[in-house]
């Protein structure tokens, strides 16, 4: 046993034991030493004023010691009380120890916790209410350099000289009541934490520590507590201290001055344990408050309606907008407005009217009968619009059946909202026991009011509602798709007047194309049902999803157009106009600018006029020609529209014979394979040979902290070239959570314009587009569009801003922008990895346990629905992870047992979403791991495995070793051994998955012997790598033997090639596109389902590219000969038949692993060694790269 004195912040901690050493902190005072981490989660002794002083506890490995690691047993007596506070408070937070943790399943978590020691970790929280919501400093671990700032829309709280930041959006600092700040007595009764925010420490709640962790030392308070005050700040905030030297001088006066509040321990209070605080205060609803204190506005902690547990609700404000149509109906947005700072998340609003119908495509409404004539209605949001921003607004579009009503005209709040509302009374909270407690309202029907008495209108003239939450500024348009059948009506009685209907045409121009609205002014005194408009066009293609188009080609060129309406729009008020959406290609035109009419509509002589069934005379005018001032038409400001003399037909009466824009057919892929690959030994490449196959999968794992020092964002991803992308990874817990790793990189980090997701489109494509894609490209929040100069279109996500109301951004946001720009790529979250799968079998251990973790798999397939792949990394089943992780015999049924429960629950998703899900495993490529997957009971829930057929060898070996060799490993580590093993167990080859490593092992200090390295003894330690020594990424590698730094060999008895610096003596395996070239042909030849890579950050790009290789083999694009001339040559050759091609990696007995290679090899795949004759004692660890 060893003790280190700590504080000496010129040199580390080294060879630290956590099983017997200890840390002694001596008599070094709270304000000159904190707890804190690294970048990588690695304990450290941090000086508070300074950020480059710190001290690192390194193990015996040299290796970093986390705060996690260590016990209570590590620490020497403690003298400074502050200090072992702070001690407790980091070492509680990495030990899930106190109120932070209990009752994680059953009590709602309504508090923060803020830390101070992880290092630039960046903490958002959304939907926080600072009316019923904690903020809680328990685990905060310095007393120093706290900062509570308003950021923009958002608040931050920081600490330093650790940098970590918690961000609560659409929270302001003044919004913050004492009550709901929660500090242990010596923070801010003896220390200076409560200068941060502007409060006096009487106003802010205590919280009992003694749950939490303590080093020896004496006696440590810390068992008050009090409720704090209801109040919010007054006044500017002093700040913390800025030296160690104020710091002092400030804890002096505030201990000379001795106006703290006395509080007792746990042990003398009284009041049900709410603390002895003298709450003497009038507990009447107008009591008094001290001079110093200033009320918070409580306007939104009362309802008008009953109904919604969001305390917002009832401050909503409710206003409308629209139009009238003939027969009492209404086409209307309802305006829901947030007039308070903060957002309101998961809004409802209820209101009171005399219309029925009400209809609405942007949320879930009920309708209930409400008496006296009247309905009550009950919207509540969709997922895109279920947050309204501070101060902000939202535009829900409905439909309804108006009562006594106009039949045209505007229609407004006066109109639509009943009389029958009281004005809401603002109360303030009942103060019960220390608690704030916000009064519940009264049910509508205990209220004060009659049907006949009240005004349902604010002096605004807005109605208050219940709640809302908003995602987005205005409601996002319903396409109601092409309606092939309207019925027809009698149309109303209109004037035989000519010019009824006139058209105008506006929109953009692009390359080939155009994005257009065409509008339908209705100039006569009378509505006009079932309208019909025809007109003439130089143009081809027009489609539009307002209505249905019929399209007649004209014998000199052009079209003559149809349009008849929708359901929805079948009516044109009189003086009023709608608007119809479409898309044309253009002939003759610019490629860019502006569409006007004149580009439009066809210059023809003469009109052409169409009589309706209703006997009226419709004649529709282009605005493109000369103005005709005998019909002047009214635009539906009122304004004069010019009109011209060459006329388009309308028909309101009836509906013409329609016809659908053609339906875009999918992406042509090749045809399934039906011929097997035939390559005889004697030939080097296939000289045209290609796999015909298209139903292979190539599937890749995004790492998601590669968007650090890798620097590789998912916009970096070549989508075209994958048919599956894995997100890695998704945290397993032994309760069965199924949780983010790092919240900052998955959702909370904003990417740049520059670092968006993108997509371009050809110009055939482009105008190929369903509407669907179409409208959310470039009408939606989304995504810009731009045009190229070859007419190509670009489409690129949009970039989030910080006060921007989102549910989550960072790498998943992207992934969904990914999903709506590549809607045929599989998306998948993936669980465990190497570094997550030590709690992976206690989640799957119980029923219990089997039950709540299938039931948040399925969560994370609802909150994130661009997914529909769950991916098992579970690193392993029965042991051989990292040491420390969780494992039993019975892992590989309890994974079973799960799989079959999850099945059933993606079956019973699938017949709510339409969305095909998906199970894959990621599977160790060691027979003796796959040994305890339990393969026979986990095959039939499982729809493919990628198999790690790499890490056979590594630097934990003092050998090299090939890390994916087809065959003929000593210890049986290879490829071919472990397909063997899903063989073996009847799984359909089908659904195995070959993988591939886009990195490589490496060792240094190798000599090159007879075998240029290959089996000599090295020390990865001594191979630098690209980010971690012993790895390079097969791009650098690449480079490497490009320019001659390495020689490359082929190893034709194992099938596998290596590359070999004589200059520096690093050895190091390596796949090139030759040898992905060969696996290809291995999977074409023994069936199966396709390749898999770790990582994508990994691999080369252009000709070199490994995933490139596989992905143009696989789907027929390219030919072995294309593939493999175009890679890296090989300098040597070493056994076998001293060539390198495709032949090497397959069998002259197709169909069976036993069948054997080519007569050239040595040692065909029916030599390798059995299970029975394995080198046992072989030091390989079957690790994996994914951590």
């Amino acid at each position: 046993m060893a003790t280190f004195a700590v504080g000496d912040f010129s040199q580390d901690i080294r060879g630290f034991d956590p099983v017997s050493d200890k840390l002694d902190f001596g008599n070094v005072s709270v304000h000159s030493l904190i707890l804190g981490q690294d970048e990588n989660g690695f304990a450290t002794i941090v000086f508070p004023w300074q950020p480059d002083q710190f001290q690192r506890i390194l193990g015996t490995d040299g290796l970093g010691i986390r705060w996690s690691d260590l016990s209570a047993d590590n620490f020497a007596p403690v003298a400074n009380e502050h200090l072992r506070q702070d001690i407790g408070a980091v070492m509680s937070w990495e030990n899930q120890t106190g109120p932070g943790f209990d009752n994680l399943d059953s009590v709602p978590q309504d508090t923060v916790y803020i830390r101070s020691h992880e290092k630039d970790s960046v903490t958002r929280i959304d939907n926080f209410n600072p009316l019923t919501d904690k903020i809680n400093f328990l685990y905060f671990g310095t007393r120093e350099r706290l900062e509570v700032e308003n950021v923009g829309a958002d608040l931050v709280i920081s600490s330093e000289p650790n940098g970590q930041q918690f961000v609560f959006t659409g929270i302001q600092k003044e919004d913050l009541i004492g009550a709901n700040l929660e500090f242990h007595f010596d923070q801010i009764e003896e220390d200076l934490l409560d200068r941060a925010f502007g409060f006096s420490p009487e106003q802010l709640a205590l919280a009992d520590r003694t749950s939490l962790f303590t080093p020896d030392g004496g006696y440590t308070d810390g068992a008050q507590s009090r409720p704090g005050q209801f109040v919010t700040a007054a006044g500017e905030a002093p700040g913390q201290p800025t030296s160690l030297d104020e710091s002092q001088r400030l804890i002096q006066e505030r201990a000379d001055q001795s106006e703290s509040v006395p509080v007792g321990p746990a042990s003398q209070q009284d009041s049900g344990g709410m603390g002895v605080m003298d709450m003497s205060m009038d507990m009447d609803m107008d009591m008094d408050m001290d001079m110093d204190m200033t009320a918070p506005d409580l306007s939104a902690a009362v309802m008008n309606l009953p109904g919604g547990s969001n305390v917002h609700n009832s401050c909503l404000q409710l206003d409308v907008d629209g139009s009238l149509w003939w027969g009492g109906g209404i086409s209307g947005n309802l305006i829901v407005r947030n007039p308070m700072g903060v957002a309101v998340e998961d809004w409802q609003v209820s209101f009171l009217t005399p219309h029925g119908s009400f209809e609405s495509w942007s949320g879930e409404v009920q309708v209930s009968d409400a008496g006296n004539g009247l309905n009550k209605v009950t919207l509540t949001p969709a997922d895109w619009n279920r947050s309204i921003a501070a101060n902000g607004e939202i535009s829900i579009s409905f439909n309804a059946q108006g009562e006594d009503l106009a039949d045209s005209g505007a229609l407004t709040s006066a109109e639509f909202f009943a009389d029958v509302v009281a004005p809401v009374a603002i109360q303030a909270p009942e103060f019960m026991a220390g608690e704030a407690v916000i009064s519940d309202p009264q049910p509508l029907d205990e209220q004060q009011f009659s049907p006949s008495e009240g005004d349902a209108q604010s002096e605004s003239g807005l109605s208050f509602a219940e709640p809302a939450s908003a995602d987005v500024a205005a409601d996002q348009p319903v396409d109601f798709g092409v309606v092939e059948d309207v019925v027809k009506e009698a149309p109303s009685p209109a004037s035989a007047d000519s010019n009824a209907l006139m058209l105008e045409a506006s929109g953009n121009l692009y390359w080939g194309g155009m994005s257009g609205i065409l509008r339908i002014t209705n100039i006569s005194e009378s509505a006009i049902d079932n309208w019909s408009v025809s007109f003439d066009t130089p143009h081809s293609n027009f489609q539009s999803w307002a209505g249905s188009s019929d399209l007649e080609a004209l014998s000199g060129g052009g079209t003559r157009v149809t349009l008849t309406p929708a359901t929805w729009n079948n009516t044109i008020a009189a003086g009023q106009s709608i608007d119809v959406s479409f898309n044309a290609v253009s002939e003759g035109i610019p490629n860019s600018g502006e569409l006007t009419s004149a580009l439009f509509f066809s210059q023809v002589n003469g009109s052409e006029v169409a009589s309706t069934d209703s006997e009226v005379s419709v004649e529709v005018v282009s605005t493109g020609g000369l103005a005709d001032t005998a019909a002047p038409a009214l635009s539906p400001t009122g304004t004069s529209l010019p009109t011209s003399t060459d006329p388009v037909s309308a028909e309101p009466d009836g509906v013409s014979t329609s016809s659908q824009p053609e339906d875009l057919v999918n992406p042509v892929q090749p045809g399934s394979a039906t011929d097997r690959l035939v390559i005889a030994p004697e030939v080097v490449t296939t000289s045209g040979q290609e796999i015909s196959a298209s139903d292979k999968k190539v599937v890749a794992y995004f790492e998601e902290w590669g968007i650090y020092e890798r620097d590789f964002l998912v916009q970096d991803i070549n989508v075209e070239q994958l048919t599956h992308i894995n997100y890695s990874f998704f945290d397993v817990k032994a309760n069965g959570d199924v949780q983010l790793f790092d919240t900052w990189a998955a959702t909370d980090k904003r990417f740049t314009a520059a670092e968006q997701v993108s997509r371009t489109f050809s110009q055939a494509d482009w105008l190929e587009l369903e509407s669907e894609r179409f409208q959310a490209y470039t009408a939606g929040a989304d995504f810009v569009a731009t045009t190229n100069s070859d007419g190509s279109v670009t489409v690129t996500g949009v970039p989030m801003g910080w006060n921007t109301p989102v549910d989550y951004v960072g790498n998943l946001r992207q992934f969904d922008l990914l999903k709506q720009l590549h809607p045929e790529v599989n998306l998948g979250f993936a669980l465990g990895g190497w570094t997550l799968s030590d709690e992976f079998s206690l989640a799957v251990d119980s029923e219990a346990d089997r039950e709540a973790f299938t039931d948040n798999i399925v969560d994370v397939f609802q909150r994130y629905d661009f997914f529909n792949t769950v991916d098992f990394d579970w690193e392993y089943p029965g042991g051989g992870g990292e040491s420390g992780n969780a494992s039993s015999p019975e892992d590989g049924v309890n994974f079973a047992l799960t799989l079959e429960l999850l099945r059933g629950k993606l079956d019973q998703l699938e017949q709510v979403t339409g969305e095909d899900y998906e199970v894959s495993i990621a599977t160790a490529g060691g027979y003796d791991k796959l040994a305890n997957l339990n393969l026979p009971g986990v095959d039939p829930y499982v729809d493919f495995y990628n198999v790690m057929t790499y890490d056979f060898h590594g630097g934990w070996e003092s050998k090299t070793g090939h890390q994916a060799a087809m065959i003929n490993d000593p210890g049986g580590y290879d490829v071919v051994t472990a397909i063997e093993q899903f063989q073996l167990n009847n799984v359909d080859l089908n659904k195995v998955i070959l993988g591939a490593p886009t990195y490589t092992r490496a060792w240094g200090d190798v000599d090159a012997g007879e075998t240029l390295g290959l089996g000599n003894y090295g020390d990865s330690r001594q191979a630098p790598g690209s980010f971690e020594v012993g790895n390079y990424d097969q791009k650098d590698l690449i480079t490497g033997i490009n320019d001659g730094s390495y020689e490359l060999i082929w190893d034709d008895d194992s099938k596998a090639a290596f590359a070999y610096n004589d200059a520096t003596r690093v050895w190091s395996s390596v796949e090139t596109p030759a040898t992905i070239a060969g696996k290809t042909a291995f999977v074409d030849d023994m069936g199966l389902g396709g390749m898999m890579f770790w990582a994508l950050s990994n691999d080369s790009s252009g000709d070199q590219s490994l995933i490139t290789a596989a992905s143009e083999l696989l789907r027929g694009s390219a030919t072995f000969d294309e593939v493999i001339s175009r890679s890296e040559q090989f300098d040597f050759i070493l056994g076998g038949d001293g060539q390198f091609g495709p032949d090497d990696f397959t069998q002259s007995n197709p169909g069976s692993v036993g069948g054997g290679m080519n007569r050239s090899d040595p040692d065909p795949f029916n030599t390798a060694v059995s299970m029975d004759d394995r080198d046992d004692g072989s030091s390989l660890v079957d690790s994996t790269q994914m951590f």
